[in-house]
């Protein structure tokens, strides 16, 4: 089939659920339907992307609704379980990475079927973890590596375009010996994308505190992501192998990293600063998603390194050039974010609004219930609380320097999502910079890790108004009446 051949869907799908479906089919023919349908997919990629997403979209409504694929699939990785790598399942994996890797919908189904915990407890097999994997080995290290490769790939997949898969796999990560396993392929991999799908999984999971002496690999993988970022778009439509991934989703990636103040500020001397001028406007290649994905990046870093990124005047004139744009209010937020967050007046302004409130609660959307069930709780204590800024005037980074000002005392109510929401991050770390009393309460039971917060709290107590509320809320009263006197 050339190229330009592209397969009939409805014949396609016919194909491969007239075989598929089939109660007396052995294992050993649905896995030639799966090769033959994952061929056919893989020749979608070979197009227009634009294009291609849109017919795998459809492929995999029709997957999602009348295909055992991804049951399947389950029951070899459980096969495998028992030490026993099945060759046959690469086609089917194959498939399931081709379409996580356009299809949200496909990627939930696939989340929320348990399918990604199989797949990484695969990742344990004694014959995957023992062996530098190298895809140009021998037929069998091969083999290997694409399994592999492909594992890590399909979770990545799910856990860039269904957000809600990192809070699903959080609780089989918690688990030590399963982060052990994804960190040994770190250390054993040789192949750089190898290595570098690995970091950009750990990153989006959030579990980058967790991974000791691993920096020299990590610094690897992030030079290879940069040099690469920028490869996808430079793909003419009919020549060369398609790249590892798309633009956004390595942005994605290197954003998540940046929440990590260390490599935050590697990612600054590797040249991270250089890359974003190439791609924010006036050019006009990317577009929107990729360019909210590079201010909110540049937001991250903005907390570590506010003076280099100040000192850069060509990239900070596109930042400014970007927050007047009406058209898109969530760039022009960023862009905001970021003047913000460099500008050395910030103190200077902490005259323009006088204190007028007490407390302000900071939260995170997720936690908006709680946050005003704490609210409430406070109000009847007889602290005077402001929590909703939707009566001031101006943009939501005007409201937010607004309320912090106005207030005397923040309350953050810390929790996953607040660590991972870059504008909270924005909000705390500007009260931070004015030398307001920040406290903090938990709206979150048995938090992992708070990420960049853990710097900013000291010593300070938590308050667990999640799993404690009315004895915790009670303490939190009786120490801001103290505070207030």
């Amino acid at each position: 089939m050339s190229r330009g051949d592209q397969p009939d869907l409805s014949d396609l799908f016919g194909r491969f659920l007239l075989s598929a479906a089939a109660e007396a089919a052995s294992s050993g023919t649905r896995s030639n339907d799966y090769e033959t349908l994952n061929r056919d997919v893989s020749m979608l990629l070979k197009g227009n992307r634009a294009k291609s997403i849109e017919k795998r979209e459809e492929i995999a409504q029709q997957m999602i609704v009348k295909s055992p694929a991804v049951e399947d699939a389950k029951k070899y990785a459980k096969a495998n379980l028992n030490f026993k790598l099945a060759p046959d399942e690469i086609h089917l994996r194959s498939l399931i990475l081709n379409l996580t890797d356009s299809s949200a919908s496909f990627c939930r189904h696939v989340a929320e079927s348990g399918y990604l915990e199989l797949v990484l407890e695969e990742l344990k097999l004694p014959a995957l973890c023992q062996t530098k994997l190298d895809r140009n080995g021998d037929a069998k290290e091969h083999i290997h590596f694409n399994f592999v490769y492909n594992a890590f790939s399909i979770v990545f997949n799910c856990l860039f375009h269904y957000p809600r898969t990192k809070q699903i796999l959080n609780g089989y990560l918690r688990n030590s010996r399963s982060l052990e396993s994804i960190i040994t392929h770190l250390k054993t991999a040789k192949d750089e994308r190898m290595q570098t799908v690995i970091v950009m999984v750990l990153a989006e999971t959030g579990r980058f505190e967790k991974i000791p002496d691993n920096q020299d690999a990590i610094e690897k993988c992030i030079k290879f992501a940069l040099t690469h970022v920028l490869e996808p778009a430079r793909e003419k439509e009919s020549e060369g192998e398609t790249s590892m991934f798309s633009v956004d989703q390595i942005l994605h990636s290197l954003k998540a990293i940046a929440k990590n103040v260390f490599y935050a500020e590697q990612l600054v001397k590797l040249g991270i600063f250089d890359t974003m001028r190439k791609i924010l406007p006036p050019n006009e290649q990317f577009g929107d998603c990729v360019t909210k994905i590079c201010l909110l990046m540049l937001l991250q870093i903005s907390f570590t390194s506010s003076q280099e990124l100040k000192d850069n005047r060509l990239l900070m004139k596109q930042v400014k050039a970007l927050q007047s744009l009406q058209s898109t209010p969530e760039i022009s937020e960023a862009a905001k974010g970021i003047l913000l967050s460099v500008d050395e007046s910030s103190n200077e302004q902490s005259e323009k609004f006088p204190v007028s409130n007490e407390v302000m609660i900071s939260y995170c959307q997720t936690d908006q219930t709680l946050a005003f069930k704490l609210k409430d709780a406070l109000l009847k204590g007889g602290i005077n609380v402001l929590i909703d800024a939707k009566k001031m005037l101006g943009t939501a980074v005007e409201k937010m320097i607004e309320g912090v000002q106005a207030s005397q005392i923040i309350i953050v109510l810390v929790s996953e999502a607040y660590s991972d929401d870059e504008y909270c991050r924005s909000e705390a770390t500007y009260a931070h910079k004015l030398g307001k009393k920040l406290i903090y309460a938990l709206a979150e039971a048995e938090l992992d890790t708070c990420g960049w917060m853990e710097g900013m709290m000291g010593d300070e107590l938590f308050y667990d108004v999640a799993a404690r509320f009315e004895r915790d809320t009670e303490k939190l009263v009786h120490r801001l009446k103290n505070l207030l006197k």
